[in-house]
C-alpha cells in the first residue's frame, strides 16, 4: 500500500526579499559598527599585535612613525589575504575582525603621533 504526501512548496523569505530587510541591515552596520570602533579604541599594541604580525622585524626600526608605517602596511596585506579567504573554510571572521581593528587603530595612532604640537 502506497501513502502520497503532497509537497508543498512554500517560498522562504529570503535576503533583501524580506520587508524589514533595510531596517534590519541598518541596525546590523551600526552594531558592527559600534563593535569595530570599540575593539579600536581599546587596542593595546604590545598585546594584540604579536597575533598577527611577529613584532621582532619591526623593532630593528627606532622612529615611532617608520614603526607605525611598517605595522599599518603589514596589516593592510594581512587584510586582503584574509578578505580573499572570504567565503573559503579557511576564512576567520574573528581574525578578519581583528586586523580590521588593529588597522583603524594604528592608524589613529599614525595621526596623532604626527600631529604638531600647538
Amino acid at each position: 500500500m502506497h501513502t502520497h504526501r503532497a509537497m508543498i512548496s512554500i517560498p522562504a523569505i529570503q535576503g533583501r526579499a524580506c520587508p524589514n530587510w533595510s531596517g534590519i541591515a541598518k541596525i546590523t552596520r551600526q552594531a558592527l559598527a559600534g563593535i569595530h570602533s570599540q575593539g579600536a579604541r581599546h587596542y593595546q599594541r604590545n598585546i594584540m599585535l604579536p597575533r598577527f604580525l611577529p613584532l621582532a622585524t619591526l623593532q630593528a626600526m627606532h622612529q615611532e612613525p617608520e614603526i607605525t608605517h611598517a605595522i599599518i602596511a603589514a596589516l593592510q596585506r594581512l587584510l586582503r589575504v584574509e578578505r580573499a579567504r572570504r567565503g573559503h573554510w579557511t576564512y576567520d571572521l574573528n581574525r578578519h575582525i581583528g586586523l580590521s581593528q588593529a588597522l583603524q587603530a594604528e592608524h589613529a595612532q599614525l595621526q596623532h603621533d604626527t600631529k604638531t604640537p600647538p
